[in-house]
């Protein structure tokens, strides 16, 4: 998650373009890529009590419970960077909020409640993606018509219109 903090803080500030969409795919491939390799040591250290359920649990519940945490905080970093009184208190916050839903997730994982640590990934999953398919609709809109708005003032003012 500190990947893509970082990738939000340097990379999406003044001069370069602030694309949402490419945030959310490297922090997304960064947090499957960081459930790969841990389920990789898990593996490693528990060689002889691993099944397939577990291998298909840990796969998939890990690929999606990482995903959602690096692209909950990255997206949040970029949403709050631009307002500087929320910087530090909102950075907090996304870390803690990433690190209580994984750790929500780990610990029904392990539990009895085993099928509800399955189903938390995907409960959460879904309404995120339609909520940052809305978000990214709407920021296409408004870009769209700030783009008119500011043409028809350049129109305005140049005197070549």
């Amino acid at each position: 998650m500190l990947v893509i903090g970082l990738y939000a803080v340097f990379f999406t500030s003044s001069g370069f373009p602030d694309d949402r969409r490419t945030l959310i795919s490297c922090a997304y491939a960064v947090g499957v890529g960081f459930a790969l390799l841990e389920n990789i040591v898990v593996l490693i250290q528990n060689i002889e009590q691993v099944s397939i359920f577990w291998a298909l649990v840990r796969g998939f519940g890990s690929g999606l419970v990482h995903g959602v945490c690096t692209v909950m905080v990255g997206y949040g970093i970029s949403y709050i960077k631009k307002r500087r009184k929320l910087f530090w208190c909102g950075t907090f916050a996304l870390l803690s909020s990433a690190i209580i839903y994984h750790a929500t997730y780990n610990l029904l994982v392990q539990s009895q409640f085993q099928y509800a640590g399955i189903l938390l990934p995907v409960i959460t999953y879904i309404p995120a993606i339609m909520l940052l398919r809305r978000s990214m609709v709407n920021n296409s809109v408004q870009t769209a018509k700030g783009e008119k708005e500011w043409n028809a003032d350049q129109r305005k003012q140049s005197p070549l219109f």
